[in-house]
């Protein structure tokens, strides 16, 4: 009855509110264009996907120095750890919605369609009162960048025997604009590895992945706009185990369906946006000893009242509900949210800040406030933020080791970041700090079962920064950058080993070095970059450790009004190295992607 009084409730209030049109219109003489996730346009993503050089999500992440891709092999499962927090504490953002899975505050990074979502934005702090559940550690934001082409084809093969096929098309009419786009890909995965002096082949992931998205805006009149934004998802593989474990066949299948249908409409003064969202997770894991199988549907419904113009503030609400259903439980789970946000944004000559706070009410009980404070003055800022993570269902309901009296993780964030140019050379440096208390773990007890509990409070520290300028040769642009991280992430308190106390979290590196030079004109465009990763304990006491790791790239794009060819060599100096100990990486191989224009 609750959960039907919370619906009532929300579509009484119109509900809907997404701050991210893909489109652009005129209303009024307003132009409304394409809005970033977060309120106004103060917070400016860190890093952006760069489609010359980069040929999936995992290229983009690798040179997103503040964190660790973290992933056992090509076309296994990836996950992000970022400034030393969890993957589970990074939102995954489509459309505004996080789609990090409710069972286990996870989402693979490596089934986003990069050919398709073409606009991957990632955010180091972001907005992280206002991006949902899980916003500890900044944001990756799953969006497509127009291309102005009626239909273009886009072919990639590497020599890890990979092959893909995308197609896109846009239509653009007087009352009605849309984007199609499918993607196809067949992943072997197929490489040599050295192991006991012996040449070996790895198992292959053999994964077939098919994305299809559409996005479509239909403009009833001047201060009206309908959008309906799809994707559907449908990914089958093979997951290696370590080359130190007995041969076993594990079998993944994934099938996602999202949809999410808004309206906007233009006032004199401000802009309301309603809407509903319906996602749908399948997820089959199969051995020949473990049959797992979940089904998750997420029903959200928001409304939002945005100023234009002069007035920059917006209030919004949002529920969420989630049922999750997999055959591991006793019974299907759900958890019923509730949220309440406002911002404002203010600007005064070379001052400008903005505040937003939400408070959300989950299954009956008040959660944590959240806030956001944003103080900009030139090219200095100061964010402050207070977020909550809640615990997955797995870490609730599972039914060895669950653990229902779960604390709700909480976290206190603060980063200054600045920009400054002496002699062309532009510099960026960012200091942060984050502070999360009861945080979740699982560890194993006397019975020999392991269980989730709240075990340790978290200091994460760091220092970041850039360096990059632009060298104009005749008709040559010559940019090269170099990045220095630094990340210190420790327990302060330990509730049940005190010996792990100052000790740094596993798989962190402490330093970070990335460098890469650009040589670009109109037709071609040529990079170099280079990467080294610090060592990395594998271990809570320290007793293992991953060794530094040296990666070297270099890629060619030729780019035409309605043609491209790019060729990379992925690890040109041949290196072996490991991410995950016992899971082996691929040596140098290449890759190669052709996009045309038909029209």
């Amino acid at each position: 009855m609750k959960s039907k009084l919370n619906i009532h409730f929300c579509i009484f209030f119109i509900l809907f509110v997404s701050k991210d049109g893909w489109s652009q219109f005129v209303l009024d003489s307003v132009f409304i264009q394409d809005s970033i996730r977060f309120p106004f346009s103060m917070i400016k993503s860190d890093h952006q996907y760069d489609n010359k050089h980069q040929f999936s999500t995992i290229d983009f992440l690798q040179e997103t120095t503040s964190g660790q891709v973290q992933y056992s092999t090509p076309g296994g499962l990836m996950t992000f750890l970022h400034r030393g927090m969890g993957n589970r504490h990074l939102p995954v953002l489509w459309n505004g919605n996080n789609i990090q899975s409710v069972i286990n505050g996870s989402y693979d990074l490596s089934l986003i369609p990069a050919n398709l979502y073409n606009g991957l934005q990632f955010y180091t702090s972001g907005n992280p009162a206002l991006s949902g559940n899980n916003g500890l550690s900044g944001t990756l934001d799953i969006k497509r960048k127009k291309t102005h082409s009626p239909l273009e084809v886009i072919t990639g093969i590497s020599s890890l025997q990979n092959y893909s096929l995308t197609v896109r098309s846009e239509l653009n009419k007087k009352k009605y604009n849309g984007f199609t786009g499918v993607e196809y890909g067949f992943n072997r995965n197929i490489f040599n590895y050295t192991y006991d002096n012996k040449s070996l082949q790895r198992t292959p992931t053999d994964l077939k992945k098919l994305n299809i998205i559409y996005q479509g805006n239909y403009y009833p009149n001047e201060k009206q706009m309908i959008n309906i934004d799809l994707w559907y998802q449908n990914a089958n593989r093979n997951i290696p185990v370590s080359t130190t474990s007995a041969s076993l066949m594990q079998h993944q299948k994934d099938i996602n369906f999202r949809l999410k249908t808004k309206m906007v409409w233009l006032l004199q003064q401000s802009k309301i946006t309603s809407g509903l969202t319906y996602m749908n997770e399948k997820l089959d894991f199969t051995t020949p000893v473990v049959n797992s199988t979940s089904d998750v549907n997420i029903y959200i419904i928001n409304a939002e009242i945005e100023g234009i113009g002069h007035k920059k503030y917006f209030t919004s609400v949002n529920w969420r509900f989630d049922q999750a259903n997999p055959n591991f439980y006793t019974k299907s789970r759900i958890r019923n949210t509730l949220q309440l946000a406002y911002g404002k944004q203010i600007k005064r000559a070379d001052y400008s800040g903005s505040f937003s706070f939400r408070q959300d009410l989950v299954d009956e009980k008040i959660m944590p406030f959240s806030f956001s404070l944003l103080n900009q003055f030139k090219k200095t800022s100061l964010q402050i933020s207070r977020n909550y993570n809640l615990p997955g269902f797995n870490d609730l309901y599972w039914p060895s080791g669950g653990n229902e009296s779960l604390k709700t993780e909480k976290s206190l964030q603060a980063e200054i970041k600045s920009k400054s140019t002496f002699k062309k050379i532009q510099f960026t440096t960012s200091i942060y700090i984050n502070h999360v208390t009861d945080w979740i773990q699982w560890v194993p007890q006397s019975s020999g079962l392991w269980t989730a509990v709240n075990q340790k409070k978290v200091l994460s520290r760091g220092f970041e920064c850039q360096l990059e300028t632009s060298i104009y040769k005749r008709r040559w642009v010559i940019t090269p950058e170099i990045s220095y991280v630094y990340n210190k992430t420790t327990a302060l308190d330990h509730y049940t080993d005190k010996k792990q106390i100052g000790k740094q979290l596993i798989y962190i590196p402490q330093h970070k070095w990335s460098t890469k030079i650009k040589f670009e004109n109109t037709v071609h465009h040529f990079q170099i970059s280079y990467q080294l990763a610090g060592k990395r304990y594998d271990t809570t006491d320290h007793s293992g450790m991953l060794p530094v790791y040296h990666l070297a790239d270099a890629g060619y794009t030729y780019v035409k009004e309605k043609y491209r060819f790019s060729l990379t060599l992925n690890n040109i100096f041949n290196q072996h190295y490991q991410i995950v100990r016992y899971f082996p990486m691929p040596g140098i191989h290449a890759e190669m992607k052709c996009s045309f224009s038909i029209f």
